[in-house]
């Protein structure tokens, strides 16, 4: 699990992880801190660099922050 401190760090090296090419499932999460769009660049930049996965990112919330999460994604 990644969280919202580790996010920026992660987005800016992806690699950092170290097992991106393992077989076990990745969860980027934050429960109890602040939303962070950071997470969800984070999300996003290591979904894309495993381009020969498929990988989801699910947003639960209100609609307006799943459309702020959205409009983010597309920056």
């Amino acid at each position: 699990m990644i969280t919202s401190i580790e996010a920026p760090i992660l987005h800016s090296r992806p690699a950092a992880t170290g097992s991106l090419s393992s077989d076990k499932p990745m969860l980027i999460g934050c429960s109890s801190t602040p939303f962070s769009f950071n997470l969800i660049r984070a999300a996003s930049g290591l979904l894309q660099s495993q381009a020969d996965d498929t990988g989801m990112i699910c947003v639960t919330g209100s609609l307006h922050m799943v459309s702020s999460v959205l409009g983010q994604l597309g920056q």
